[in-house]
């Protein structure tokens, strides 16, 4: 008689590879309304995660050796904007974080380049998530964009909105046209500038 423990291990094994490609470290849909609240200010709460979802400039990046700490890079990100979540772009004008990159069970495939303008999932203030988010593009936790002007960004929002207010199917948000400035429109957001 052959014994089933073996049978169901080999089972398990062959669906791990699986489960991780297909949700990394975790899923986020936006939905999780525990996740985005500030931080308690209880000494005695217990401590979770706390999501924002940020726009930053990226001042430095390199790969981070794997003896000093969690995540194969390390960057230097300066918050401009939040879309969702608990941070303060004005009280945290930098934020020295980690991440993770390239490998097959994490959402973030490339490294944004120094001076690039970001869309990032921040787990707290010092670590760029992991998990696939399924409102960002790719479900990447680290987007490279062209600035808040980019349609990324409104999808991003849009998406959001979405998942945390399911009861309201038709839920739109209004487009954003550039302004009028002497006589040319000039690209809102932190992009190039375009004359039109």
């Amino acid at each position: 008689m052959v014994h089933p423990f073996p049978k169901a291990l080999c089972i398990f094994a062959l669906l791990l590879p699986v489960s991780r490609c297909n949700g990394g470290w975790g899923r986020l849909t936006g939905a999780e309304s525990e996740i985005w609240a500030a931080p308690s200010p209880d000494e005695g709460a217990i401590p979770q995660a706390h999501y924002s979802v940020i726009v930053a400039r990226v001042h430095d990046i390199a790969e981070n050796s794997r003896d000093t700490g969690r995540g194969t890079h390390k960057a230097t990100l300066e918050p401009l904007a939040i879309l969702a979540g608990y941070c303060d772009p004005i009280k945290e004008a930098i934020l020295n974080v980690k991440f993770f990159c390239g490998e097959a069970y994490i959402s973030i495939l490339a490294v944004p380049k120094k001076g690039a303008l970001v869309v990032a999932v921040m787990n707290g203030k010092h670590y760029v998530a992991s998990e696939f988010c399924t409102f960002m593009p790719e479900g990447s936790a680290l987007v490279t964009v062209d600035g808040l002007n980019d349609p990324r960004v409104l999808e991003i929002i849009i998406k959001l909105r979405k998942a945390r207010h399911p009861e309201d199917p038709d839920l739109t948000m209004p487009t954003t046209n550039p302004v009028k400035r002497d006589g040319n429109r000039e690209n809102i957001g932190l992009g190039k500038s375009r004359e039109r």
